[in-house]
């Protein structure tokens, strides 16, 4: 007698096919163009925004201006994701916003 192991599914496997991947990868080609204009136009919108507004998320100007120069197939989202992640390493008390400049103590003038 043959060992029976436990059924995932009970007593049948679910008899709907799983797409092929040509289908898979016709339906990511023709989605393309639409994934291309979704994220341009966050970056118009991104580019809309003051620097004091783009501090406020991580992002500097030039961080905005950058994922405009990428490819059309790169994914923009994730790159600017990147740089405020990175910049919240780099200043981990601050948000991503640049440290400000230390002022040196005055010392009080002393009267002869």
């Amino acid at each position: 007698m043959t060992p029976r192991f436990p059924d995932p599914y009970g007593e049948r496997a679910p008899l709907t096919p799983a797409p092929s991947r040509l289908s898979a990868m016709l339906i990511s080609l023709a989605l393309w163009p639409l994934r291309v204009a979704a994220a341009r136009a966050t970056l118009r919108q991104l580019a809309a925004l003051d620097a004091r507004a783009l501090a406020d998320i991580g992002l500097r100007p030039a961080d905005v201006n950058d994922a405009t120069a990428l490819p059309l197939a790169a994914e923009p989202g994730q790159f600017l994701a990147e740089r405020a992640a990175g910049r919240r390493v780099a200043n981990p008390g601050l948000g991503g916003r640049p440290r400000p400049a230390r002022r040196r103590p005055r010392l009080a003038k002393t009267g002869s």
